[in-house]
Formats: C-alpha cells, sequence, structure tokens
C-alpha cells in the first residue's frame, strides 16, 4: 500500500504562495465597447487571442432586453476614433474662424479699393476741365477692369 507522508509546514505553505500566485496571474483580456440598436453600449471583456464577438444579439444592461448588434469595436480602438474625432472639430474650429478672419479681411480690403476708386473718380473729375477727361477716364476704367478680373 502507497501511503503518502504528510506534508511538512513549509509545503503547505510553498503550496500556499503557489496556489495564490496561480490566481493572481490573470489571461491578458480585450475590452470591446458593443453599440446595440437600442442606443445603447455594452463593455465586453474576452480573451485577448480572440476576434470580435460575433454574437448578432446581446442583453442591454439598461434596457433589459435582448437587442441587435449594430458595431463592435476594441475599446482601444473607440477611444482613438473618439480622439480623432475632438482632433478634427478643432481643426475645423479653426479652420473656420480662419475664414471667418480671411473675410473681414477681404471685406476691409474691398471697402479700402472702393474708396481709392471714388477718390480716382474724383481726381478725374478735378482734371476734366483741363481736356484730359478721355484720357483719365480710359486708364481708370481699365484699372477697374483689372482689379475685378480674379487671377487665373
Amino acid at each position: 500500500m502507497n501511503t503518502i507522508p504528510p506534508l511538512t509546514s513549509s509545503a503547505i505553505e510553498q503550496l500556499r504562495t503557489l496556489i495564490e500566485s496561480a490566481t493572481a496571474v490573470k489571461a491578458p483580456t480585450r475590452e470591446w465597447d458593443i453599440s446595440l440598436a437600442c442606443g445603447h453600449a455594452i463593455l465586453y471583456q474576452q480573451h485577448a487571442s480572440l476576434h470580435a464577438p460575433d454574437s448578432p444579439t446581446w442583453r442591454c444592461n439598461d434596457c433589459g432586453v435582448r437587442r441587435r448588434v449594430i458595431g463592435s469595436a476594441p475599446v482601444d480602438d473607440a477611444r482613438k476614433q473618439a480622439w480623432h474625432f475632438r482632433e478634427t472639430q478643432v481643426e475645423f474650429r479653426r479652420a473656420l474662424n480662419e475664414v471667418t478672419r480671411l473675410r473681414r479681411q477681404l471685406a476691409r480690403a474691398e471697402r479700402r479699393a472702393a474708396a481709392a476708386r471714388r477718390s480716382l473718380y474724383g481726381v478725374q473729375d478735378d482734371i476734366e476741365p483741363f481736356g484730359r477727361a478721355s484720357a483719365a477716364r480710359s486708364e481708370i476704367d481699365l484699372m477697374d477692369e483689372l482689379t475685378q478680373q480674379s487671377p487665373a
């Protein structure tokens, strides 16, 4: 008959630490953000080696009903998408502010050009009595045509 001798206290202590360390080791997991048809999302964890959760329906924690899955993404990807969306919105606001600034600048330039045109017409009116009216008018008209054309 085979009998196992009783364990010593040091062997029991070694077994205890071995068991505790084995239970403390966690398998690598990945979190998934699963969007449901009801508009809610649930967080699901599974082993990192597995692919995306493939169930067509999940139980919604908020509604308490099984709902159709609209989409799923790893949480890291979802965070990256949210960050990218935020960055895109910031870029959009910057571009919008730049467009507004440039429109104001263009309006000021157009007002200055109109004032310069009125000034030229005023000078032209002053020199009409001297006989150069036709030449001055044609030069002003030519300048107007050139300033109204957009560069190619």
